[in-house]
């Protein structure tokens, strides 16, 4: 009985979903003058309810005033049922900010691991979806004037590192607290296009740091992206960006507070998105105690002085 209620609860989460998709009122964004302020349902470029189901979904417009287009795959535990949040809250805050010529894209292109400690070491699901994602992104067909991020957060940097493997064509790739730059991966000459710029970023403290670049056997994702030679680390930095008093982006929960739209990590992401210019990472300083029996190693983050300012760079 447990497992019929389990299953007509995700049925119906899942038809108020589709409904949702249908008919929801949803921002237009980057409208243009007499055009409605909303449209009447989403955009989906990408639908199936096969399995965790796939979707991809448009914020924003692809037109003749796009400049940009980002790409973003989210990570374990998304579903068709979940990833509208993921969608709404994370994806559209990008395509929203600016003047809308940045159109931006959530990707889930069919399951995703289910259970971080059982499922997600495994990389079979990014063995399936990485290829899914470079097709994808080929066939949207988008002019070389346009310029194409991909990225992927979690357990998405190891989909997006497995499309990049197999023969991704983007202008940029970003890595977000990702899970690995894709198995096989040990330099950016294993990349079939290893000049594209890439980029990634991991908080202080994530322990998604604990796992970055082990393979075992079946399990493990590829190199680190954070110290993969090519690769550009950014600084995930402030909870307010604005604010040098502020906190920082750091410990367990940074793993998905990078995504506040008030951070240094968001505003990193939005300047790749847009070809911008990103505030780069500098490794902490480490400060020595002595104690008994050992003595104590601290690291300070730069970030730390409300009068340090990050090295910046320009996104080509």
């Amino acid at each position: 009985a447990h497992l019929l209620d389990a299953a007509l609860a995700d049925a119906r989460r899942r038809i108020a979903y589709y409904d949702a998709l249908l008919s929801e009122p949803v921002p237009n964004i980057g409208r243009r003058p007499g055009e409605p302020e909303t449209l009447p349902g989403h955009q989906v470029l990408l639908f199936s309810d096969v399995g965790d189901g796939e979707l991809a979904e448009l914020w924003g417009r692809i037109d003749d005033r796009t400049r940009n287009v980002g790409i973003l795959v989210p990570g374990t535990g998304t579903s068709i049922t979940n990833v509208g949040m993921f969608s709404r809250d994370r994806t559209r805050s990008f395509a929203e900010h600016g003047d809308g010529s940045l159109a931006m894209i959530t990707w889930l292109g069919g399951d995703l691991p289910d259970s971080v400690p059982l499922d997600a070491p495994r990389r079979g699901y990014a063995e399936v979806l990485g290829p899914r994602l470079r097709d994808f992104t080929a066939g949207l067909g988008l002019p070389d004037a346009v310029g194409v991020t991909v990225a992927g957060h979690s357990y998405g940097g190891a989909v997006v590192g497995v499309a990049d493997r197999t023969g991704l064509v983007a202008d940029r790739v970003l890595h977000i607290e990702s899970a690995g730059a894709g198995h096989g991966v040990r330099t950016s000459v294993d990349y079939p296009y290893p000049d594209t710029a890439r980029y990634s970023m991991t908080a202080p403290g994530d322990v998604i740091a604990d796992v970055q670049g082990l393979e075992v056997g079946s399990t493990g994702h590829g190199a680190d992206p954070d110290t993969l030679a090519g690769v550009i680390r950014l600084e995930t930095g402030r909870l307010d960006d604005a604010d040098p008093h502020s906190g920082l982006v750091q410990g367990p929960g940074s793993h998905s507070a990078v995504f506040g739209p008030r951070t240094t990590a968001w505003q990193n992401m939005y300047e790749v998105f847009t070809g911008g210019v990103v505030r780069t990472y500098v490794e902490p300083q480490l400060r020595v105690y002595p104690a008994y029996p050992a003595p104590v190693v601290v690291p300070v983050h730069p970030m730390d002085d409300p009068a340090y300012r990050p090295p910046r760079l320009d996104i080509p």
